[in-house]
């Protein structure tokens, strides 16, 4: 969720609990200064029947209407004075439904006559009013909480530029392409320490990525140096023909390991230099021509291990990505197909759209094929891989916004790559 729509989301239960709140209590505090109201004018009413029982003998007519109700009469069971008010409902005829009232009732004692006094006072018109003032309040809080909403909104939009600011730079930034973010100064203190924080964080990072790179580069050069003059050395001794069987065993193993070590030195620079983004520079690549032209490179490999290739070249697929990468992408791919290749296998290679399906023959995988494309993950069959060339492909594949998945089906290892945003 986004921290804007959080913001309104936690603002928006904050004021929906508040107003709630605010307009129960305004609820009752309105109906009890209502009641207090009537009760008052029930107490007056009253006042007024006793002053005219104290000038009369007799009990006079008293007027009555649907909505104020009086009733006088003796009562000489009750021998002591109370009063009580309470609600009560009371039927209509004409409208044939019950009709709610506040009625007070007392028992006076005036002279040695004891009266019992009913006065009703309708809450109908009460009610009307309770319900006019709660529906106006619902509208003005409703109207309050959607202005406050888009009110909040713009406000919290405007200040929140800078660090929406900072996270599209943030998100576009590639380190090896410059030396630091160079973020925006702004008005907001908060957003002004965020910035020049990120920006002393990120020359450092800039820094220490040309130290690595600088020493990943050193280390491969100086290292393939010693190991050219070892298998130099080593192909002298070879060629010595007084070498027991034995001994020559010992020197091949010992040559083979160093050209190893070799191939996995260039290899992991590789990596180390895709990671880095240092082959940035893109142009439209014919992905059938190049495949064309690797397929001619390894056409004597394939012949020496009977493999049969077949293409199927739905369209010409284009891409835009840099040659170089394209170059290593298809041949790790295509050497991967070959050698983990049946004798007498089969190659087939499809173009559908914007996909490349290259299939191979072969044993059913002996390792996770979750781990397929990490660094030196290999089939223990094949002791002599490096197990770096599909985790190459993955480095080319991610750092260029691609895809690759792998299947097995009736012996045949399939790796399929989507050349656009799945």
């Amino acid at each position: 969720m986004k921290l804007l729509v959080k913001n309104i989301y936690l603002l928006l239960l904050v004021s929906l609990g508040t107003f709630t709140m605010g307009g129960i209590i305004f609820y009752y505090n309105l109906k009890t200064q209502i009641y207090q109201e009537v009760d008052q004018s029930l107490k007056l009413e009253k006042d007024r029947i006793i002053q005219k029982l104290m000038v009369s003998d007799t009990i006079p007519e008293f007027y009555t209407s649907f909505e104020n109700q009086i009733k006088v009469e003796n009562n000489d069971e009750v021998d002591y004075p109370f009063q009580k008010i309470s609600d009560t409902l009371i039927f209509d005829s004409i409208e044939n439904h019950f009709i709610p009232f506040r009625t007070l009732e007392s028992i006076i004692h005036l002279y040695t006559k004891t009266y019992k006094i009913d006065v009703s006072k309708s809450l109908i018109n009460k009610g009307d009013l309770i319900r006019d003032i709660l529906i106006l309040m619902l509208f003005l809080f409703f109207s309050l909480l959607a202005i406050m909403m888009l009110v909040n909104f713009f406000i919290s939009r405007k200040l929140l530029t800078p660090f929406y600011t900072t996270l599209g730079i943030l998100k576009n930034y590639q380190i090896a392409r410059s030396p630091g973010l160079k973020l925006p100064k702004t008005k907001t203190k908060e957003f002004t320490l965020l910035n020049e924080v990120l920006n002393i964080m990120s020359e450092k990072i800039y820094t220490d990525f040309i130290s690595l790179k600088e020493f990943t580069e050193n280390a491969s050069h100086e290292m393939q140096t010693p190991l050219s003059i070892i298998r130099a050395k080593l192909e002298l001794i070879i060629q010595d023909e007084t070498l027991s069987g034995e001994q020559l065993a010992l020197i091949q193993s010992i040559y083979d390991s160093t050209n190893r070590l070799s191939k996995m030195s260039r290899a992991l620079v590789l990596i180390t230099r895709i990671e880095s983004l240092q082959f940035n520079e893109t142009k439209k690549v014919s992905i059938n021509f190049l495949l064309d032209k690797l397929l001619e490179n390894f056409a004597e490999l394939i012949s020496e291990k009977g493999i049969s290739v077949t293409k199927e070249y739905q369209n010409e697929l284009d891409v835009d990505i840099n040659p170089t990468l394209a170059d290593i992408l298809l041949t790790n791919l295509l050497s991967n197909s070959i050698k983990h290749n049946l004798n007498n296998g089969e190659i087939i290679i499809k173009i559908r759209k914007s996909e490349l399906y290259i299939s191979n023959t072969g044993k059913e995988l002996c390792i996770n094929p979750d781990e397929l494309f990490q660094r030196f993950s290999k089939d223990k069959s094949k002791p002599d891989s490096l197990g770096l060339g599909l985790a190459i492909v993955k480095k080319i594949v991610d750092t260029n916004n691609l895809f690759i998945e792998y299947s097995y089906a009736d012996r045949y290892h399939t790796l399929q790559v989507f050349f656009y945003k799945k």
